[in-house]
């Protein structure tokens, strides 16, 4: 229960299948960059810019340069 999807309150239209594609999608990246323990790397990510470090992107230079 990592991301509380039994406390959900959207049941209407696309939204419960997007806020699932998108948990997945951060279980993935979590799971990729090596996190075993999915809480302690939500809780090691919640700053923008490690997040953005997770995937790849870097803040300091535009991604299509």
């Amino acid at each position: 229960m990592t991301f509380k999807e039994d406390a959900r309150r959207t049941r209407t239209g696309a939204a419960p299948v997007v806020l699932g594609c998108a948990t997945d999608i951060v279980r993935q990246a979590l799971a990729v960059a090596g996190w075993k323990n999915l809480a302690s790397g939500r809780r090691a990510h919640t700053d923008p810019a490690k997040a953005l470090e997770l995937h790849g992107i870097s803040r300091g230079r535009p991604v299509w340069i």
